[in-house]
């Protein structure tokens, strides 16, 4: 599909969560570390399906492949929200329009992630209608209220509205506005001008660490945060840095510190997630405070 010149498409970035989502879950699966290194880097010989069923994680290779699917969208649906995209025609428009455009029917921007994956109540309806009718991760691609997932374009659907109206809460002249203007910018592709350095995509990642074997997979596929270099260069595409915007809220709150005003790092977590506005997780707010003293 045709994408400004420079800009990287919806299937690229998409391609790039999934890559990221099979090496994250093949760690997972082996304790957090790879079975070896080559030239410094871990060295996976299957794919995340395998490691998955063998270690009893999925029933079944289509199981399997499911769970990296969910992991991927959530992935996607969460980089729409710290990323917002344009939107480009091949007269050189370019439109940034608001995220309700971007927004999953599932809502998994206000999902946390949790494992095993199956276990979770949030994500169980699509396990059952798995077994029910094969679900698969093409068709919850396909769940992006206003996304064409084989085009990379908007793409006004049926069941729009009712997300709208009924899921995120919108007026019935608002939510007309979105398909209105989703039918406008239906020549339209889906692209960014730029995807996160190497620190902030690890960064990005952290949606997934929720435990120390997900934080030792991260760290060995994408390294420790404090492994990385200052850069320079500008900060790319995106809104202000989650951490920056966390140490904000928390710091607001904490002065001190949340241990001197007898609070958990789960407890003040729920204080900074509430102002934010978008969760995010234990381990990011760790690394957003971390020259602090906690318990």
């Amino acid at each position: 599909m045709w994408c400004p010149e420079g800009y990287n498409s919806w299937l690229q970035v998409f391609s790039e969560l999934c890559h990221a989502s099979d090496q994250i879950l093949s760690l997972v699966c082996l304790g957090g570390e790879p079975p070896m290194m080559i030239n410094g880097e871990p060295k996976l010989v299957y794919s995340a399906e395998y490691y998955l069923v063998k270690n009893g994680f999925a029933d079944s290779y289509s199981e399997a492949s499911l769970i990296t699917g969910i992991t991927s969208v959530f992935l996607m649906s969460r980089f729409c929200g710290d990323y917002p995209p344009v939107v480009a025609n091949l007269d050189g428009n370019r439109i940034s329009p608001d995220w309700p455009l971007f927004s999953h029917i599932d809502q998994f921007e206000c999902c946390c992630y949790g494992w095993p994956l199956k276990a979770e109540s949030q994500f169980q309806s699509f396990f059952t209608f798995h077994k029910q009718n094969g679900f698969d991760t093409r068709a919850l691609l396909d769940r992006f209220a206003f996304v064409d997932p084989d085009k990379g374009m908007l793409k006004h659907k049926n069941g729009a509205r009712k997300h709208l109206e009924n899921g995120l809460g919108f007026e019935s002249v608002t939510a007309r506005g979105f398909e209105q203007l989703a039918d406008s910018l239906k020549d339209y592709v889906i692209c960014w001008p730029d995807f996160p350095e190497d620190e902030e995509y690890r960064d990005f990642l952290g949606y997934l660490e929720i435990d120390d074997i997900f934080s030792k997979a991260l760290n060995a596929q994408f390294g420790l945060i404090c492994d990385f270099k200052p850069s320079s260069s500008k900060r790319p595409i995106g809104r202000p840095s989650k951490r920056d915007n966390a140490a904000r809220v928390y710091f607001s709150h904490f002065p001190d510190g949340h241990a001197l005003s007898g609070k958990s790092w789960k407890e003040a977590l729920a204080v900074v997630n509430h102002e934010l506005g978008v969760p995010i997780s234990e381990a990011t707010l760790k690394r957003a405070v971390g020259g602090v003293a906690q318990k």
